[in-house]
């Protein structure tokens, strides 16, 4: 009993490790909550994390933790990939590892607190009869999604992890991949370290022309994936301080509650600030901030 996975991490330590603060192996992050201001530093052990967050059968008592041990398997296979791609400073040059990263990115994408809150949203959409959701799921479907309670939300958001998740990796590894490299300054991550933004659009998805995916990598490495090719295709691009603001600027507007960092804060307290007025820009379409998560 005491072997069962309950305590789930929505960001894995494999990846959250790469923005531990010096000594590495202490494992402790600097951490911010965005809603309180107050800063923290703590393991890692500690953040993104809840019990039974992806278990399915809390209702009847019969437990699966199906969800969480292919993730924790996915977090196996990925670690050697993310630490080539960081030691080496290189995209991945075998297509496996590039399909196993592109399947962690996109499970990454959909399995956070947020992802939760979007999965919700579907049944308001459903709800109202007015949202794109109602409009393309099967009659019996829509039946289904409106007689969910929060319980049944959850273990619905759980499952969709692994199938859209899988699906939106399948897309992403045929995206164009561009490792930037921080000259200058460094990457933060944030609870929602995966995010996609369209830079004129306000409604688009992961698929969308023009949208934008992002997932910070570690201090020095920032992964930067486009349906529509704009940057010229090189090993890596290096990145000065000004443009590193800027991609640190669109993690903050993507981050729910927490960021972290190998440091601490004090360095990027202007773009905390300048957060409110743009904190809608980096949600998608159906993001609707204050509205709580059921977790």
């Amino acid at each position: 009993m005491n072997n069962q996975p309950v305590r789930q991490h929505w960001v894995p330590k494999v990846y959250l490790r790469a923005f531990c603060a010096d000594p590495v192996d202490r494992e402790q992050i600097y951490g911010v909550n965005l809603i309180t201001g107050i800063e923290f530093f703590t393991s890692i052990e500690r953040v993104a994390v809840k019990k039974h967050f992806y278990t399915l059968g809390l209702d009847t008592g019969d437990l699966s933790f199906e969800v969480e041990e292919v993730l924790s398997r996915l977090e196996s296979d990925v670690r050697d990939v993310l630490a080539d791609v960081r030691s080496r400073e290189l995209l991945p040059s075998r297509s496996s590892a590039r399909s196993i990263l592109a399947a962690f990115i996109g499970t990454q994408l959909m399995r956070t607190r947020q992802g939760l809150q979007i999965v919700h949203g579907y049944r308001d959409e459903v709800r109202a009869g007015t949202g794109p959701v109602e409009t393309r799921l099967p009659p019996h479907q829509a039946t289904e999604l409106l007689s969910l309670g929060n319980e049944g939300m959850r273990e619905f958001f759980a499952k969709l992890v692994l199938k859209a998740g899988l699906s939106l990796g399948a897309h992403i590894s045929k995206m164009q991949w561009n490792l930037i490299r921080a000259v200058d300054g460094y990457f933060i991550t944030s609870e929602n370290p995966v995010f996609t933004f369209h830079p004129i659009d306000s409604a688009w998805g992961v698929g969308s022309a023009g949208s934008i995916t992002c997932f910070p990598l570690s201090p020095k490495l920032f992964l930067h994936l486009e349906n529509e090719p704009t940057l010229p295709e090189r090993p890596v691009h290096d990145l000065p301080a000004q443009g590193v603001r800027g991609l640190n600027g669109l993690t903050v507007l993507s981050a729910e509650q927490f960021l972290y960092s190998h440091v601490p804060f004090k360095h990027i307290q202007d773009l905390l600030v300048e957060r409110e007025e743009g904190k809608r820009r980096a949600f998608g379409p159906r993001w609707q901030r204050g509205q709580g998560t059921n977790v």
